[in-house]
């Protein structure tokens, strides 16, 4: 099942755009700017909406928080044709920008379509890595989640922490600088902003230590950034 976010639901657009996803192996979920940080890390995609309420500046401020906070498919939907708008959700990111002029059936098609590429490189992803094993630590690609040896449960991730984890995994026992980092994740300018990174390496080492794993398995490189260690190096 696919976890897609939408920005409003009102019944004759839900009707005519969103109820065949709905039935199309997709959970819909109500999104907005209140609450995107809660749930934007579980969405797979995301499909908004303008209109008089939700003008093109929202909705360029929506993808780009969106952007910020993780990466999913992300669709715009405008009432009026107009190809530079087109234009400018593309640029920020946008996947797909369709108008009341696009036929119901081809922007269903072209979610559809894009949903089963993500599918299928995630697929490719984790058996790609299934050959590369970290001694004592096992990747979960289909529950987002990451297991050590020694321990009966599995931690489970957010999308974005599990995107972090699988970047260290491929790194291991190597450092991975604060700007790699932030560009693998984000797909955004560095700008030397340490910050972001830090705070979502510090989410990922609470949760092993909820879990009752060394926080420090994910070891500081000093002025540098960060590096995956293995279950049996604890500091």
């Amino acid at each position: 099942m696919y976890n897609i976010g939408v920005n409003q639901l009102t019944e004759e657009f839900e009707h005519t755009y969103i109820e065949e996803l709905s039935n199309s192996k997709c959970n819909l979920f109500q999104v907005n700017s209140e609450n995107m940080d809660t749930i934007i890390n579980d969405l797979d995609g995301v499909f908004l909406k303008e209109d008089s309420a939700q003008n093109i500046g929202k909705i360029c401020g929506m993808i780009v928080k969106i952007k910020e906070k993780s990466n999913p498919l992300i669709w715009v939907f405008s009432d009026e044709p107009s190809s530079i708008q087109k234009m400018v959700y593309l640029e920020l990111g946008a996947d797909g920008a369709f108008t009341v002029e696009d036929k119901p059936e081809v922007i269903n098609l072209t979610i559809k379509n894009s949903l089963k590429r993500y599918q299928r490189i995630n697929k490719n992803t984790k058996m790609n890595k299934s050959s590369q094993a970290v001694p004592g630590i096992e990747l979960m690609f289909d529950t987002l989640s990451v297991r050590f040896d020694g321990y009966a449960t599995k931690i489970a991730l957010t999308r974005l922490e599990f995107k972090l984890m699988q970047l260290l995994y491929d790194n291991y026992q190597k450092g991975v600088s604060y700007q790699r980092i932030h560009e693998y994740m984000w797909e955004t300018s560095y700008n030397n902003n340490k910050y972001r990174v830090a705070n979502l390496i510090f989410h990922l080492r609470t949760k092993f230590e909820k879990a009752g794993v060394d926080p420090m398995l994910i070891r500081t490189v000093r002025s540098q950034g960060y590096m995956l260690s293995s279950a049996s190096n604890k500091e």
